[in-house]
């Protein structure tokens, strides 16, 4: 629920700014153009970037502490600081509406127009 692919910074902020009733220590992990993982978190009316490393197989995002996992470095971040001073983690902003910034996306459509879409799915490997 936490990871919405990759998809850019300006696009992501774009949509997390539209979000109502953001509390601070909400995130999210996204990719970045180079394929790295960047978290992003709500505080104080600004939203923090935080770049995710992946060395020796471990996660780590301070530079001190590696993690065998996601859930388990946002598990220790949901119980301390992400930085001197800067929030916990709290909850996943939520995502019901990544699909439309995907730039895949083609938009909302009719019946009619969907069972076009379908028919010509078997033909060139497409999918709705």
């Amino acid at each position: 629920p936490w990871f919405v692919g990759k998809i850019s910074q300006e696009r992501l902020i774009k949509n997390l700014e539209n979000i109502e009733n953001k509390t601070n220590g909400n995130f999210t992990i996204r990719m970045n153009e180079e394929k790295l993982l960047v978290m992003v978190i709500f505080f104080n009316r600004r939203f923090l970037q935080y770049k995710i490393s992946y060395e020796n197989n471990l996660f780590n995002m301070d530079g001190k502490r590696g993690f065998h996992s996601l859930k388990e470095l946002i598990t220790y971040y949901q119980q301390q600081y992400v930085a001197k001073g800067v929030v916990k983690l709290k909850s996943a902003f939520p995502m019901n509406w990544i699909h439309l910034a995907m730039p895949w996306f083609y938009g909302a459509m009719d019946a009619e127009l969907s069972t076009k879409m379908l028919i010509l799915a078997k033909k060139r490997g497409m999918f709705l």
